[in-house]
């Protein structure tokens, strides 16, 4: 599989893919973004078959995420959605997406910490420093 990605992070931005039979060719764009709260994203599959959706995720309570997809069948779509399983197609290559979020986000969160623990140690210091001048 061969995959894209243009403009990392910002509205516009671009991921695209193709693949075999099974995880076929499209592109996914980043519509709207709402910092901390949700993230809007138009999907594009080019092939084995053509069809376009709206898709979010969102940040509830600020540990879970949820990924939504929104989108129309036409009457073809509607025939082959009894005998396809769309989570069995998508849903993991979403879990391992959402794994990597964790582990980014949890990186992430925890360097803030550690950042912030040094700059009120430093402002500690400071201030013992100060007192011991006066």
């Amino acid at each position: 599989m061969t995959s894209n990605i243009e403009n990392d992070g910002t509205v516009g931005a671009q991921y695209t893919w193709e693949g075999n039979d099974e995880v076929g060719k499209g592109e996914q764009t980043i519509t709207k973004l709402t910092p901390n709260e949700r993230v809007d994203t138009h999907l594009k599959f080019l092939a084995p078959w053509e069809s376009e959706a709206d898709a979010y995720l969102t940040i509830n309570d600020g540990n879970n995420v949820t990924w939504g997809l929104t989108g129309e069948n036409n009457f073809m779509a509607r025939v082959m959605s009894h005998f396809m399983d769309m989570d069995a197609m998508v849903g993991k290559s979403y879990e391992e997406g959402l794994a990597s979020l964790k582990t980014i986000v949890e990186a992430d969160y925890a360097k803030i910490l550690e950042e912030k623990a040094a700059a009120e140690a430093a402002a500690a210091t400071t201030e013992e420093v100060t007192e011991g001048v006066n």
